[in-house]
């Protein structure tokens, strides 16, 4: 059971950061947000199986700022 939860750290920070990597720096700065922070919180949590906390924590205040700031005018949302 504990390697499971281990696994499943390790899994959900190597995402959360491969998500972090693949976005360009103007967004980070459009979600007004430190990518240097995030990157350097999910890598050295990560080392330390903690990962699916930083990958919460990033999941819930991280990435819906991204979804707000992505260059659609919101009048074509709908």
């Amino acid at each position: 059971m504990i390697t499971a939860i281990i696994v499943v750290s390790y899994i959900s920070g190597a995402v959360a950061l491969v998500d972090q990597l693949r976005r360009p720096a103007s967004a980070w700065t459009a979600a007004d947000r430190d990518r240097g922070w995030w990157l350097s919180a999910t890598v050295l949590l990560g080392l330390f199986a903690c990962g699916l906390f930083v990958g919460i924590a990033y999941l819930i205040g991280v990435v819906p700022r991204f979804a707000t700031n992505d260059g659609i005018d919101p009048s074509f949302r709908k």
